[in-house]
């Protein structure tokens, strides 16, 4: 489980740059994907345990879902200088196949107005790559992922299992100590009402990135510690 394992490195340099004589209390936090539950725990909303429960679940739960899935993730960038149009990428990765068929793709991350990254089924993706090109965009698959995260078919039953681990109270989270960014709604969240809903949301949603970074600079953000 490859997200456990960034989860606890990331707990580890924490507590040290915590002892450390550089340590500056931070005023916000945020979390790409999964990052965001770790994010949590740096604002205090997720402590220890419940934050590695929630990572462990969630990464079981993916590789699981992908499993019967079979889908990848495609990196799409502009071939100039302007900035990417998200209504002209829904329309490539929604293109009608040769079959008259509506693909499994969906954007999966906006990270910028130059980074989109989405996700869906393995067997489309060189479709999909192909529509992407001819409406002007670079598109790549990322070769470096195993799954179609936040892909809102793929990801349906994460979503489920996480919403019921927080119904049931197996996994416990409070109103953060210090601003939280979140992917879900690209905004600072504090109401442990929302954020229990927020949380597992995200994992078949598109992750607001862009939007979260945006938020920070908003706050008057100018150091980033990563």
């Amino acid at each position: 489980n490859p997200q456990l394992s960034i989860c606890m490195y990331n707990m580890a340099w924490w507590r040290q740059y915590r002892a450390s004589p550089i340590y500056r209390p931070p005023n916000v936090v945020a979390g790409h994907s999964g990052g965001e539950p770790i994010a949590g725990f740096f604002a205090r909303s997720l402590d220890e345990e419940n934050c590695l429960k929630y990572v462990f679940n969630r990464g079981h739960l993916m590789l699981v879902a992908n499993i019967n899935f079979k889908g990848t993730m495609i990196r799409i960038k502009p071939l100039g200088e302007k900035p990417l149009s998200l209504g002209k990428i829904a329309g490539c990765l929604k293109k009608k196949t040769a079959k008259n068929e509506t693909t499994s793709w969906e954007m999966a991350n906006v990270n910028s107005s130059r980074q989109v990254i989405a996700s869906g089924k393995i067997d489309e993706a060189d479709w999909v790559i192909g529509n992407l090109e001819e409406g002007g965009f670079l598109a790549d698959i990322l070769r470096n992922v195993s799954g179609a995260y936040h892909n809102s078919v793929a990801m349906a039953s994460v979503k489920s299992a996480l919403d019921a681990l927080f119904t049931a109270n197996l996994i416990s989270i409070k109103k953060p100590a210090i601003r939280w960014a979140l992917n879900f709604t690209g905004n600072f969240e504090n109401d442990e009402k929302k954020l229990k809903v927020y949380l597992p949301a995200q994992t078949n949603h598109v992750v607001e990135w862009g939007e979260d970074i945006e938020e920070m600079f908003a706050f008057g953000v100018t150091e980033v510690v990563e």
